[in-house]
């Protein structure tokens, strides 16, 4: 695919319609220009953070014993349970309060609230 566009007075391009096809763009998304040896490639960024994300998890799934999809689903429902769980318990804390029941690491104080001792709670995340 070949196409080409005019850069405005104001430094603007418009995509052409086939790249932004091709790309999956629609108003309002964002893109990512990567230099690529002699030249920049427009990307979209919402799958180049998606490709990232995959590749920083290679592999981590058959660590944890994941072996089809219905694992993921399983875990996804299990972190939601506990994350209602958590805000259920912690609604009427401040922000303070709430901050103190957390090691260095974002893990809850299990025992504390009845957890299990290998649930975290994960609060700045949405599953």
């Amino acid at each position: 695919m070949l196409d080409m566009a005019r850069i405005s007075t104001t430094g603007q391009v418009t995509i052409p319609a086939a790249v932004r096809k091709s790309l999956g763009l629609k108003e309002g998304d964002k893109v990512v220009f990567a230099r690529q040896g002699d030249n920049i490639v427009l990307l979209n960024s919402n799958r180049l953070a998606f490709k990232e994300f995959q590749a920083g998890m290679a592999g981590e799934a058959e660590r944890v014993g994941w072996t089809n999809e219905q694992d993921v689903v399983d875990f996804c429902k299990e972190i939601r349970a506990t994350r209602r769980k958590f805000e259920e318990i912690t609604k009427d804390m401040t922000a303070a309060e709430r901050t103190a029941h957390f090691n260095d690491r974002g893990e809850i104080t299990a025992q504390k609230y009845g957890f299990k001792v290998a649930e975290k709670v994960i609060v700045h995340t949405a599953v």
